[in-house]
């Protein structure tokens, strides 16, 4: 009954804050990030079987970015890969694939409980960390060594950009390349940070990764341009 009587009391609170952040246009944002990283957080495979969904996907803009990858990757024997927000490994297991012939070693940080078991069952070559941003700034034994190619595929669109930049700040401390496929339109950051249309961040990538000892190295616009997704950013250690 315990249990019971706080889930209805926590729906309450949710609903409450939301209707709030709702009426001031000051705090779509928030509503906005509030709204979307619960969603995320709380969503259960029973309920419109999303696992299936993501783990059967091979559209054009995953099959870019495994690509790319692959391409960075393909004058080495041996690979580490880090994916920041993997969901339920798609990722991973395309460039396990791809990377068939090399002695691979996967990282992955994910904060959705049952994406993350998921990944565990289908994928248990994976080192995983189970939690979001925070968990993974501050965890300091994982991943426990240096990562060839670390990458971020539609996720920091919906992060509030103090957050974004704590990120990425250890990514790159960790990382010899760093692959961020996202709104990019911001790069530079002269323009507005944030986009209504879209509901997005727009993060000045460029300025964090010069900052933390980074070059980009390319930018492929998105073919296919989607909310969350115009194209990707390849930066490489200074």
């Amino acid at each position: 009954m315990k249990t019971v009587k706080y889930q209805k009391t926590h729906k309450k609170i949710y609903i409450f804050f939301a209707n709030i952040l709702k009426k001031s246009k000051k705090l779509q944002v928030l509503y906005s990030l509030f709204n979307e990283r619960h969603f995320w957080l709380k969503r259960k495979n029973q309920s419109d079987d999303f696992i299936s969904t993501y783990w059967n996907d091979r559209s054009e803009n995953r099959k870019n970015l495994i690509k790319l990858v692959a391409t960075l990757g393909e004058k080495q024997k041996e690979i580490s890969i880090l994916e920041f927000g993997s969901c339920v490994g798609t990722n991973i297991k395309l460039l396990k694939d791809a990377f068939a012939k090399k002695s691979t070693t996967f990282f992955a940080v994910e904060p959705n409980e049952d994406a993350a078991t998921f990944l565990k069952k289908k994928l248990p070559f994976v080192r995983i960390l189970v939690g979001e941003d925070k968990a993974f700034i501050q965890n300091t034994s994982f991943p426990g060594q240096s990562i060839d190619i670390s990458f971020i595929h539609a996720v920091f669109y919906s992060m509030a950009p103090k957050r974004v930049e704590k990120t990425l700040e250890k990514i790159c401390k960790i990382s010899k390349v760093v692959v961020i496929g996202d709104e990019i339109d911001n790069m530079h950051g002269k323009k507005a940070s944030y986009d209504y249309n879209s509901n997005s961040f727009l993060h000045p990538y460029g300025q964090i990764l010069r900052k933390y000892g980074f070059k980009i190295e390319n930018t492929i616009p998105n073919p296919n341009p989607v909310k969350a997704f115009s194209g990707f950013i390849v930066a490489r250690k200074d």
